[in-house]
């Protein structure tokens, strides 16, 4: 099994907890509590879509974890054929159980070649011993009978905080590693604080990538590496409740009655590096009065643009810009989500021979994404786009100053990345307010299901192979599940105004049912003779009909063979 998503993921991060058996994708690994379903994580897009979050899962409850990894789409569905992780809970425990438990790590900076590599590319890395990354989990548990021993019940409370923890607290992550013609050396990116300019001639014809010199306000050639690394999680920021009953009331063999609810609350912070102008804006005004002469020569004059067009519009320079908006402070996708889980049902024995259980499962989660501390592309333009008022000789946006803009200067600085109180001088506080942006989306999704499964031993109907000492067994049934979900993004999201987006993030709200009849056999071919522990032979047959695709078959022939109680062989189709 591998972790999907976890609490060392910023750069990604969706916020939940998963698991991908076989690294097929969690998306297409199974997760139960008792053997019936979840509900999905959250509804974002990505790979880890609708994928169960394991921050749901009772810890002072667990009694084991059952996994499937063959023949698991043919037993429940074609949303698990990587396979089945089935966390089974002690819902018939008596008495009380918890923990209180506190950790941190204690970690020693002293990896020799981390440091060489750092201190050669110039980087600050961090060194000698140091005790941070804490973190506190507590939880209890009560279970008792109740009416003379024919009902039972059980509740649970558990809580999680964890401490933030970045990568620029070790020296072994301090850097991203690449390599090297020597060996490993410190990477990074190219998008900086002082800038990578690329001005491209009138003819297209590129002019070589520069940089803000010593001097602060001229070009000179080549770029420097932006260390990006110290400002990423490696532990996010995480706090977590957990709250949940199990309860049971026997009236006879034949009638017991049993219920589920859940409850989840988490919130985390994923942060990653400034952000910045990802060559999301690709031109410079000839007429910007941030440019010094030589700027503006290197640029304009020697890029062959004429000093104004024949029909009086500006005159516009192609140029690459690539600049780290380390002024500002790390980009941070704030995610949050509450889960339901509500469960209902009814079991019992209908003979000897025969068993019957019916539940009903409704499964929900809201989930919200804010992501803090990215630049608009749109306002990011507006305060490049600077030319001078001819009235008062201040510099202005071109688009005017009605939405608050004002010039953000990058071809002035001084390399402390600190700000300025003067435009004319550098980056001031109001362009790094104008230019950043929030984005915001929530979502929800639904699981409801609908099942009745019966169960059957026939060794009493004498039905069974005489090398076994068990009979044929068998597990039939139907089940109807529905599936919703919606995501509402803000406008940001939805028309992609974040220099560290991807793409579009469009409004989405859909849903689908599938109704499902299956049947299982498990037939002891030979048991407890010497080299047969147990031979058995496992077949099964589903068939669903979804409401967007229709009718599927899902069917299995599986011979797993045990020749001590310690090995079991499996094979299948």
């Amino acid at each position: 099994a591998f972790a999907g998503q976890n609490s060392t993921i910023a750069n990604g991060a969706s916020g939940i907890a998963t698991i991908s058996l076989r690294d097929l994708g969690p998306q297409r690994t199974l997760v139960l509590i008792n053997g019936r379903r979840m509900a999905p994580g959250d509804p974002w897009q990505g790979s880890y879509s609708f994928a169960p979050d394991l921050n749901a899962i009772p810890a002072p409850l667990i009694k084991r974890v059952d996994v499937l990894t063959g023949g698991a789409s043919t037993a429940y569905g074609s949303d698990a054929v990587a396979g089945v992780v089935n966390f089974v809970m002690d819902t018939q425990f008596e008495g009380v159980r918890g923990g209180l438990q506190y950790a941190f790590y204690n970690h020693d900076n002293n990896n020799q070649l981390a440091q060489d590599i750092n201190e050669e590319a110039g980087f600050d890395v961090p060194s000698g011993m140091t005790n941070d990354g804490d973190s506190i989990n507590a939880n209890i548990a009560l279970g008792s009978k109740f009416a003379d021993g024919k009902g039972h019940a059980a509740v649970y409370l558990d809580y999680r905080k964890l401490d933030a923890l970045t990568k620029g607290a070790r020296d072994y992550v301090n850097c991203s590693v690449t390599d090297g013609a020597d060996g490993p050396e410190c990477g990074g990116s190219s998008t900086s604080p002082m800038g990578r300019f690329r001005p491209f001639t009138i003819d297209g014809v590129s002019q070589g990538d520069h940089t803000i010199g010593p001097d602060g306000h001229s070009f000179v050639p080549g770029f420097p590496i932006f260390n990006y690394g110290p400002f990423n999680h490696i532990q996010r920021p995480d706090e977590k409740f957990n709250a949940g009953a199990f309860a049971n009331y026997e009236i006879n063999r034949h009638f017991d009655v049993y219920m589920e609810v859940m409850y989840m609350n988490n919130y985390t912070d994923a942060q990653i590096a400034p952000s910045g102008n990802f060559n999301v804006y690709t031109r410079i005004n000839c007429d910007n009065p941030m440019l010094s002469e030589q700027q503006y020569d290197l640029v304009c004059v020697q890029g062959g643009y004429p000093e104004s067009n024949p029909d009086g519009s500006p005159v516009y320079a192609d140029s690459w810009i690539l600049r780290r908006n380390l002024e500002g402070i790390g980009r941070t996708n704030q995610l949050g989500h509450n889960n339901i889980r509500m469960l209902a049902g009814l079991r019992g024995d209908i003979n000897d021979e025969w068993s019957y259980d019916f539940y009903w499962l409704r499964a929900m989660n809201n989930s919200n994404d804010s992501y803090v501390n990215d630049l608009s592309i749109q306002r990011v333009g507006n305060a490049l786009d600077v030319i001078e008022d001819p009235d008062t000789g201040e510099w202005v946006c071109r688009s005017g100053s009605g939405d608050g803009c004002v010039p953000w200067n990058i071809f002035r600085n001084d390399g402390t990345g600190m700000v300025v109180d003067d435009y004319r001088l550098g980056v001031t506080q109001e362009a790094i307010d104008y230019i950043s942006t929030v984005a915001v989306q929530y979502g929800n999704t639904v699981t409801q299901v609908f099942n009745l499964t019966f169960k059957t031993d026939w060794e009493n109907y004498g039905i069974a192979i005489p090398s076994a000492s068990e009979g044929l067994q068998a597990a039939m049934g139907l089940e109807y599940r529905e599936e919703w979900m919606a995501n509402h993004p803000d406008n940001t999201y939805q028309t992609a105004d974040a220099a560290g987006f991807g793409g579009e993030t469009p409004q989405v709200e859909g849903a689908y049912n599938v109704k499902e009849a299956f049947i299982e056999l498990l037939v002891p071919i030979v048991q407890d003779a010497k080299g047969f522990q147990d031979l058995s032979l496992e077949l099964g047959y589903r068939y669903s009909d979804y409401s967007t695709s229709g009718g599927a078959s899902t069917y299995k022939a599986q011979l797993s063979w045990a020749p001590t109680q310690s090995w079991r062989l499996r094979g299948g189709y």
